[in-house]
């Protein structure tokens, strides 16, 4: 079943935006969007460039201020003027470039800026990497907390920024595009991650370009196009068919059809083709 947001859900979302609005010169980004995130789910959020995914998100993180509508957490009206207010308020953000430090340790970024301290004002460093292993093992993950981070591979990065999300205690993850520069094999170690997360009663926000890859992981999947709400699925009616009808407005078989697309007419004649490569006086 495919249906607008609007409708309500049995439990309450944990995070909510309503009518919200963000324009920028010539431009209006968000456009009275209203979308529900429930506990315990991954939402994935797709849509074109300018679709408004972007802005969404920084509106979320505390990165921009929307010009109209409300967000709320656990039913209650909250405001996020800055990032640091948003991460108080726990919303945790992967973007495509980690927020790490390559030459400190994976303990080091996960509590960065508030590590133990002892009574003399020292950092407590064996609490420090006891409480990461803590949080790791939470993920159910095997690293080192005294690994550098320069020296490991770009999946267990984005594991450290979810461990440091975790030791925040963030209701809310946004991860934007995380399997661009992964194998398939990591792919399915962050997803199985990402459902250790929100097996907590926690949500995040999914975006990625890879339709196939929220037929897997989504539990619901929301479309925006041109800043506003195109449609939410349920996980058991997700499909790429459907997605890409949404995200473009219109059936794309009916421009591309498979059957009695042959044609005798000639689109391109080459005659005395040559190449570096070793490609010489070629006729196609």
């Amino acid at each position: 079943m495919v249906h607008d947001a609007t409708g309500k859900d049995a439990a309450m979302p944990m995070w909510r935006v309503e009518n919200l609005t963000k324009s920028f010169p010539g431009v209006r980004a968000l456009d009275n969007l209203s979308l529900d995130i429930m506990p315990g789910q991954v939402h994935g959020l797709l849509g074109e460039n300018g679709s408004g995914k972007s802005t969404l998100v920084k509106c979320l993180s505390g990165v921009y201020q929307p010009n109209g509508g409300r967000i709320y957490k656990d039913g209650l009206e909250i405001h996020l003027p800055t990032p640091e207010h948003a991460r108080k308020a726990g919303v945790g953000t992967i973007f495509q470039e980690f927020s790490l430090v390559p030459e400190l340790s994976v303990a080091e970024n996960i509590f960065l800026g508030r590590m133990p301290k002892k009574a003399n004002g020292l950092i407590a460093w064996s609490t420090t990497r006891k409480d990461a292993l803590i949080v790791l093992e939470k993920l159910e993950v095997n690293l080192d907390p005294s690994a550098q981070v320069k020296n490991l591979s770009v999946a267990d990065q984005q594991i450290v920024e979810i461990a440091k999300a975790l030791s925040l205690d963030a209701s809310l993850l946004i991860m934007d595009e995380p399997t661009t520069a992964i194998g398939l094999e990591e792919v399915d170690t962050l997803h199985r991650i990402v459902r250790t997360f929100i097996a907590s009663n926690r949500s995040v926000i999914y975006i990625s370009h890879r339709l196939n890859e929220l037929t897997e992981i989504a539990d619901m999947v929301t479309v925006l196009k041109d800043g506003q709400l195109t449609g939410s699925m349920e996980r058991k009616d997700i499909s790429i068919k459907t997605i890409v009808t949404m995200m473009v407005g219109e059936d794309i078989e009916n421009h591309y059809p498979k059957e009695d697309n042959r044609s005798d007419e000639v689109l391109m004649t080459v005659n005395g083709l040559c190449a570096e490569n070793g490609v010489n006086n070629r006729n196609l």
